[in-house]
């Protein structure tokens, strides 16, 4: 919010209305989100929400689950059996995630000998993905609800 404001030319003058910026951060691990008002020279944080248990790794487990699931019902096998399959999962998983984000054909998952030198694929698409994050999305919307109603403004959808 700093950063912005100190930047940010054209803020208006201390005597003016506020501009209200809402900041929001998905992490890795955490969800932040705050809400500042901005005038020339100055900053005040009107709000802030937190949900210290939701971030990047928490979509990328949901793409994992799916692909855990896919697996094992067509290859047999159980993506979560070692460590090393675990992380190799992962990395494939936070890849698609990342193609998601502008494409909207199926994303493809590829591993090569994955488990016991076994080849195994799959495909997420952003609506199934979306689906899947449905309980995670909620969260989200729940936490910027309690920002809103910290900073004293109304929840339109």
């Amino acid at each position: 919010a700093l950063c912005y404001g100190i930047y940010k030319g054209d803020l208006p003058e201390q005597t003016e209305k506020s501009r209200l910026i809402a900041f929001v951060d998905i992490g890795y691990t955490a969800l932040q989100a705050s809400i500042v008002a901005f005038n020339k020279g100055k900053l005040k944080m009107i709000a802030t929400a937190f949900d210290p248990s939701l971030g990047g790794r928490d979509f990328d487990r949901v793409i994992m689950d799916s692909m855990h699931d896919d697996f094992k019902k067509r290859y047999k096998i159980d993506a979560y059996s070692t460590d090393k399959a675990k992380l190799k999962l992962r990395g494939e998983c936070e890849k698609a995630k990342t193609l998601m984000s502008s494409n909207v054909q199926p994303i493809p998952i590829s591993l090569e000998c994955f488990i016991d030198e076994k080849d195994v694929s799959g495909r997420i698409s952003r609506a199934d993905f979306e689906e899947l994050s449905k309980p995670l999305l909620e969260r989200i919307r729940n936490t910027l609800a309690n920002l809103l109603k910290e900073a004293g403004m109304l929840i339109c959808y």
